[in-house]
């Protein structure tokens, strides 16, 4: 299966709140899991101060619409769409860097 890097960080983020209940609670709690947690939690960290964050926690954290969130920061639906795209293409450089996948393949 040939996901673009793309997909599979928005994957990762959907993802998010069941690796952190994973290692919070034992369950699945490998090296792995750990690493992949640690990964994408600094990839965020590295957009945390941009104004859009929360449509990141939105979205894939808390699952509301765009619809909602468009709600909540006033503006037009695709103004929600283009800056998730944009921080998701953020994090897409930092997640499958070639560092990154190197650490990954090292467990």
């Amino acid at each position: 299966n040939k996901k673009s890097a793309f997909k599979k960080t928005e994957d990762l983020l959907r993802n998010y709140n069941r690796l952190k209940y994973a290692v919070n609670n034992k369950f699945n709690n490998t090296e792995k899991t750990k690493t992949i947690l640690k990964i994408l939690e600094a990839a965020l960290e590295t957009i945390k101060d941009d104004k859009y964050y929360e449509v990141i926690e939105l979205i894939f954290f808390e699952h509301k619409s765009r619809e909602e969130i468009a709600e909540y920061f006033d503006c037009e639906v695709k103004t929600v769409t283009r800056n998730k795209n944009r921080l998701v293409n953020q994090l897409k450089v930092i997640l499958f860097s070639d560092d990154v996948i190197k650490e990954l393949y090292n467990l």
